[in-house]
């Protein structure tokens, strides 16, 4: 395990066994989770992209029906 000191402006410098492991890159973003009181998780994921992942899934198997009831439910104005 390694460690790192928060800096008076609230940074902290990712060690490089670390950065090494999860091949992170300068200026690359990184997700924050409190998980409790005293741990965090970082992530290179954002939560958007894992949760688009999920939906994605479940629409792919009935993709084809899918878009059939979405043109089926759109309906012109009448004149």
């Amino acid at each position: 395990m390694s460690s790192t000191k928060l800096s008076s402006n609230y940074q902290i410098v990712v060690p490089k066994d670390v950065r090494k492991k999860l091949k992170l890159v300068k200026g690359q973003l990184l997700y924050v989770k409190s998980i409790d009181d005293n741990s965090v998780s970082f992530t290179t994921k954002s939560p958007v992209d894992v949760y688009y992942g999920l939906l994605r899934s479940e629409l792919d198997k009935d993709a084809v029906r899918y878009q059939k009831q979405l043109r089926k439910d759109r309906t012109l104005p009448s004149l």
